[in-house]
């Protein structure tokens, strides 16, 4: 018999340019994942879980920095 079970993981960066913080917040990610009797898939499913949470986790802050650092590049450009 198989469960579904989530991982539910959360971050709070902050973005620094020497002493001025530039952006800072929280990023959510989830994910879910197979719960079964057998030990071994059961871990091996929530590892995957959670690595999957943590690549989307690296990718919403990426993006987030990204959009920041362009947006205070083209507006100190005017």
């Amino acid at each position: 018999d198989a469960t579904w079970q989530e991982v539910s993981l959360r971050a709070k960066y902050t973005l620094t340019m020497g002493d001025t913080v530039i952006a800072s917040g929280t990023e959510v990610a989830s994910e879910s994942y197979t719960f079964v009797r057998y030990l071994v898939a059961s871990n091996a499913s929530h590892n995957n879980a959670v690595r999957n949470s943590i690549s989307v986790l690296a990718d919403k802050i990426s993006a987030r920095a990204f959009a920041t650092t362009h947006n205070r590049a083209v507006n100190s450009d005017k």
